[in-house]
């Protein structure tokens, strides 16, 4: 690529959407900082319990150093929050996408009352209103247009005959 296509090619802002992209930012990450700031307070909490005498473990908690088994602890805890996490954000973004795709479906295979509903989590409700409202002009205007065309059958072969796009 030349260089001038590599400019043109180039993001001007670095947030785009930005409602969105905070959202998504925010779901993310909020609930691992709040995971880690609950596991440094127990982690603090437990060493000085340890310190002040009050928790004996002799220097051992299950044959391990208990700094060990703290970072050991923390690890999996952390991961399995997070992995809970990244499927609940991936669910919002996937879901919607289905539903969009079978709505998109319906109405190409002739229901014109197909509609894309989404859950209130869901990340793409922006894009299902503008989709909608399309469905809704292409109902409207486009649809009794091309229904006069279709009466007068000035309709051309080729858009009588145009097989079904897939996805």
């Amino acid at each position: 690529m030349s260089h001038s296509m590599l400019k043109l090619d180039r993001r001007k802002k670095v947030v785009i959407e930005g409602a969105l992209q905070r959202r998504i930012v925010l779901s993310v990450c909020l609930p691992m900082v709040a995971v880690l700031a609950v596991v440094l307070l127990l982690q603090m909490g437990v060493d000085q319990a340890i310190r002040a005498g009050t928790l004996d473990v002799d220097g051992k908690i299950l044959g391990m150093p208990e700094r060990t088994l703290s970072a050991i602890l923390f690890f999996v805890f952390a991961t399995a929050w997070q992995l809970i996490h990244v499927l609940k954000v991936s669910h919002r973004i996937a879901g919607a996408m289905h539903r969009m795709r079978t709505v998109l479906q319906a109405y190409r295979a002739g229901d014109p009352d197909a509609r894309i509903r989404l859950r209130k989590n869901d990340l793409q409700l922006e894009l299902a209103s503008e989709i909608n409202a399309t469905l809704d002009w292409v109902a409207g205007e486009a649809g009794q247009a091309f229904a006069d065309r279709s009466a007068t059958d000035e309709t051309p072969d080729a858009v009588k005959k145009a097989p079904a796009a897939t996805v």
